[in-house]
């Protein structure tokens, strides 16, 4: 009986054990199935973002050839535009603003400060009687002038070119005739406001629309262009006169020089020589920038009377050594500015010498001569271009008229 018991335990104890451990392993072969699932799951969620993210990719490197191919295309296209337009694909850089003002402020430093002190001592070895100051003044003069003449002559060059481009091409015909489709309303609303200003107006479209049409190839080609206008529209009588200002002052009896002063006489034009080329490439490349650089002020003597004349201030002056210590009156300019549209450049000041003015005047006065750089530049730029639109005008109603004779 007892052994039949213990036979049983056993047996039950098998049975149990048997129980557990194939619990365990169907236990462990669920946990085996749903852990392997989940990280196949997972694998198979990584390689399809792979995938995704790799025809990504390609899609990208194929936008970014075809983009970079357009690029190529457009730009080969735009340079054989170019090259047909303009025969000749000269790669040049127009000057800055900052750059044309720093190549004026060389041109003070080094070719005017050369040809200056050569003047001065020329003027003093030879009138020993002149003061100083009066030498100065008299060499300030002559190389004021020059840089004023000759601005004012390359300025011609452009003038020109406008004028016969808007013959050439009819541009006064084309804005009129746009000018026509607006004629009868105008009429309508103010007459005689239309017969005023339509003539300023449409020289204005003109000068616009020249510019427009020559601003890029004048500045790309400056360099050839400048000698080539110079031949084209230079006058000898130009020439003439400006060396006659200039002989004037050093003089040009050559026969009657000894071997040392003539030899002086030589490198003093030399220097002058090289004055006026600086000053004419200069000025060609101030007068195509947009809007035009104008120099500040464009007469030597800056007072219009001794009742009335423009007192220094530090913020518009810079004093030339030969000034007064306590002067306080402009007496002339040894070297501009450069304004744009009326407003200064940089901090380039206008050189002057300043004398004792022992009559001062009213607080309303000194108010008007307080800024005299601007208001000279605004009203240089005004006249230079009423005098433009007055001669283009006239030009275009001259050829007008022409043309209905025939």
């Amino acid at each position: 009986m007892q052994e039949c018991n213990q036979l049983c335990e056993l047996i039950s104890l098998s049975f149990c054990w048997i129980s557990n451990t194939f619990l365990f392993l169907f236990y462990s072969n669920v946990c085996f199935t749903f852990v392997f699932y989940s990280h196949y799951k997972n694998l198979q969620r990584e390689c399809e973002q792979l995938k995704k993210d790799k025809e990504n990719d390609i899609k990208l490197n194929e936008q970014n050839i075809t983009s970079k191919k357009k690029k190529l295309k457009s730009k080969s296209a735009h340079d054989d535009v170019l090259d047909r337009m303009l025969a000749f694909n000269v790669r040049s850089s127009f000057p800055s603003i900052a750059e044309s003002a720093e190549a004026f402020a060389y041109i003070r430093h080094e070719s005017h400060k050369n040809a200056q002190e050569q003047i001065t001592k020329w003027l003093r070895q030879n009138n020993p009687s002149q003061s100083k100051a009066k030498c100065f003044e008299t060499c300030h003069e002559l190389l004021f002038n020059i840089l004023i003449k000759v601005y004012d002559h390359v300025k011609s060059y452009k003038t020109n070119v406008y004028q016969e481009i808007q013959l050439i091409l009819g541009v006064g015909h084309v804005i009129e005739e746009g000018e026509k489709e607006n004629m009868e309303e105008e009429k309508k609303i103010n007459q005689n406001d239309e017969q005023r200003n339509k003539g300023n107006e449409i020289q204005k479209k003109m000068n616009d629309l020249t510019r427009y049409l020559c601003q890029f190839y004048l500045r790309k080609y400056h360099h050839s262009l400048l000698d080539y206008y110079s031949d084209k529209y230079s006058s000898s009588d130009f020439e003439k006169k400006l060396y006659q200002r200039i002989y004037k002052v050093i003089g040009n009896d050559e026969m009657q020089l000894p071997q040392l002063c003539f030899l002086v006489w030589l490198e003093l034009r030399e220097n002058m020589n090289e004055y006026v080329k600086n000053v004419k490439e200069w000025s060609w490349r101030a007068i195509l920038q947009e809007p035009e650089l104008v120099l500040a002020p464009s007469s030597f003597r800056m007072g219009s009377n001794q009742k009335q004349p423009v007192f220094f201030n530090e913020k518009s002056f810079k004093k030339f050594h030969t000034s007064d210590r306590d002067g306080t009156a402009v007496s002339h300019c040894v070297w501009p500015s450069l304004s744009q549209s009326g407003v200064l450049i940089g901090d380039l000041q206008i050189e002057v010498v300043v004398k004792k003015f022992l009559n001062r005047p009213s607080e309303d006065v000194e108010m008007k001569n307080i800024n005299p750089g601007r208001n000279l530049g605004e009203k240089l730029q005004n006249q230079t271009l009423k005098r433009d639109n007055k001669n283009v005008g006239n030009s275009m109603q001259t050829n007008k008229q022409k043309n209905d004779n025939e």
